[in-house]
């Protein structure tokens, strides 16, 4: 239940950070000085699609940022760190239940074999 509110919490803090740059680039419009007219509507709108793509490129950056510090911080969290723990005990379990099996001649037909990573 705590991985689910986690979750809701990193994406929360995601949208956050996406108005607070959406705010920022706004911003910089605004304070960017009138450039010289284009020549033909084509100029204008080439010149807009290379100012879009280039915002894009750094909205993109700013993204991946935010969301490896988040994800850092999630994987250092003590909820984190408790599921994870929770899950290696659960899997030596199974692993140990496997071999009883195996060595009691029993196979487990439906089993999925666990893959060690």
């Amino acid at each position: 239940m705590a991985a689910m509110s986690q979750g809701g919490e990193e994406a929360a803090m995601l949208r956050e950070q996406v108005e607070r740059l959406q705010e920022e680039i706004d911003l910089l419009r605004q304070e960017q000085p009138p450039e010289q007219a284009p020549q033909s509507g084509v100029e204008a709108l080439l010149e807009e699609l290379r100012t879009s793509q280039e915002i894009v490129q750094e909205m993109t950056i700013h993204l991946e940022d935010a969301r490896n510090e988040l994800l850092a911080k999630m994987e250092k969290s003590k909820p984190f760190l408790n599921l994870r723990s929770m899950l290696n005990k659960k899997n030596v379990i199974v692993r140990q239940l496997r071999e009883q099996l195996k060595a009691n001649g029993i196979a487990a037909e439906d089993d999925v074999a666990a893959v060690d990573d």
